[in-house]
């Protein structure tokens, strides 16, 4: 880790941001251990539609709600972890000083908050940490003085006020902080992959090695970790942030980071070869895809004879009685019903219509009623048999 913190106050943000890696942006990059088709930023987001957004040849989407309201609470996520750790006075001090620079930032649209962060105040709010490549912006640093020195403990958390540290305030509903986050622990391994290289690469921009998440959810839940810097990620994180600067200057779209079929088809909108041999080593890989597609076949092939066989068998029991129920733990629950099928209207297939019915046909037609879904193909596993 670097000696020296590298940071400075923010005067403008977006210039800051526009042709650098964010920290937020990091997860876009990394595929989801648990589903690697997606990154761990989700909803669609991955390295090829961020070099789509870095480069102009799409709109960055807009913030929703709850990331709205998140950035909104910030500061009083970060009041209460300053409040349970230092007290009362100086976490309204920080507030005090917070809320006068978001002021001074939607008065003037841009920001210089050095006045409002007098050398006296270890607490550096508004900040950001650039490189030729990379630029973050941690919620809050804390930058030790000279004689800085003494420890504090609340919670399992010990603070060692003699080195840097970084706050990242999060927020989340319950069933989302259930999901992403393991409430019995305090390390960084409670924490989602998502926030976790995202703090891994703002320590390696910023230079400090420890970072506090203070967690709200369930909007009166409360929850702080500690993630400690992991060398092996942060160079992990940068060599991506620094790769994808390279290809949004010279504007060569980064194939090697592509993550689904989506990807694939934005990287190669046509079929140009009729075929290519694999051999080696991508040999290897293709036939291990293809068996796990044909067993997941197979076993989806299994569960629906499954499914069809237990209807069949329950049917035997039914006979002509409208349903079956069961005392269970002295409540009548529905054990199996009949359920009545067919018989109900619907609209015929577009192919049937333009076969049986020209002049229906034409007139959807002639009413701009026939609506085209967009061109696009979809990988189609081939090989059955495998040979030892």
């Amino acid at each position: 880790m670097a000696a020296k913190l590298n940071y400075k106050f923010i005067t403008d943000f977006h210039k800051s941001r526009k042709g650098r890696i964010g920290a937020s942006e990091i997860p876009q990059m990394i595929p989801n251990p648990e589903k690697p088709s997606e990154s761990l930023a989700g909803y669609g987001s991955t390295a090829i539609t961020l070099y789509e957004e870095k480069i102009g040849l799409r709109k960055r989407d807009p913030a929703g709600l709850p990331a709205r309201i998140g950035n909104f609470i910030e500061p009083a996520i970060l009041h209460e972890f300053m409040y349970n750790f230092w007290g009362k006075k100086k976490a309204d001090d920080f507030l005090y000083r917070y809320l006068l620079c978001q002021v001074e930032r939607m008065k003037r649209l841009d920001l210089n908050c050095k006045a409002f962060n007098p050398a006296s105040s270890p607490f550096k709010h508004h900040t950001e940490s650039i490189t030729d490549f990379g630029v973050a912006h941690s919620d809050c640093i804390y930058v030790p003085g000279k004689n800085a020195e003494g420890k504090i403990k609340q919670g399992g958390i010990t603070i060692d006020l003699s080195k840097p540290f970084g706050i990242e305030a999060k927020s989340s509903r319950y069933w989302g902080a259930v999901k992403g986050y393991d409430l019995d622990l305090i390390g960084w391994q409670g924490v989602p992959w998502k926030h976790f290289f995202q703090i891994q690469y703002q320590m390696g921009l910023y230079g400090y090695d420890i970072t506090y998440l203070p967690l709200l959810y369930n909007m009166s839940e409360w929850k702080v970790y500690e993630v400690k810097a992991n060398k092996k990620y942060i160079t992990k994180t940068m060599e991506l942030a620094s790769d994808m600067k390279r290809c949004i200057d010279k504007k060569q779209p980064p194939k090697h980071l592509a993550m689904n079929a989506i990807d694939i088809q934005k990287l190669y909108p046509e079929i140009k070869e009729d075929f290519r041999e694999v051999s080696g080593e991508e040999l290897a890989k293709t036939i291990e895809i293809a068996k796990a597609y044909n067993s997941a076949s197979e076993q989806e092939k299994a569960w629906k004879q499954k499914k069809e066989d237990a209807q069949n068998a329950i049917a035997i029991h039914l006979k002509d009685t409208e349903r079956l129920k069961a005392m269970i733990n002295g409540e009548l629950i529905d054990v199996a019903a009949w359920r009545n099928t067919g018989g109900a209207e619907r609209i015929k297939a577009l192919s049937e219509i333009k076969v049986d019915d020209e002049r229906v046909y034409r007139y959807l037609v002639k009413n701009n009623m026939i609506v085209r879904g967009e061109k696009g193909r979809k990988p189609s596993i081939k090989l059955k048999e495998f040979g030892e």
